[in-house]
């Protein structure tokens, strides 16, 4: 009888937490979104359609009918958007000022007056790491 050697399947990588920040304010960040995260990231409204169903009389004196299409974007506050929402979601730890603090997104809002340049940083980390996975990317 002929034995078959099967070669293991090799690990990939399912985690990536990784510290932004410096002088004693650090948002330590899970960069591999769960599918929960990610979908609902990407499944955030930024727009809605709104339709106007309208009757008019044409030349002939006849009724018609028409439909009248709008699109709406959606502002959102801050702390209400799709990518301070994901961040949040992600954060393992925040540190401000050397003291480790509660995950809120009032603290979280603090780290970011104290380290706005991190915002995109964490962001574009998150985003590599979706499209890697196999996410459309933007």
């Amino acid at each position: 009888m002929e034995e078959k050697k099967i070669e293991p399947i090799q690990e990939n990588k399912i985690s990536n937490i990784v510290e932004f920040g410096k002088d004693g304010n650090k948002l330590i960040v899970e960069t591999v979104g769960t599918f929960r995260n990610l979908m609902n990231f990407l499944h955030k409204p930024t727009t809605k359609k709104r339709i106007i169903e309208e009757t008019y009389t044409d030349n002939s004196g006849k009724q018609q009918k028409r439909e009248i299409v709008e699109i709406q974007n959606i502002y959102y506050l801050f702390e209400e958007t799709k990518e301070f929402e994901l961040i949040q979601a992600q954060t393992v730890k925040i540190i401000l000022e050397e003291k480790e603090v509660d995950l809120t997104a009032n603290n979280l809002l603090k780290f970011f007056d104290r380290e706005p340049y991190t915002f995109k940083k964490i962001m574009d980390t998150i985003e590599k790491s979706y499209v890697d996975m196999g996410f459309l990317g933007k």
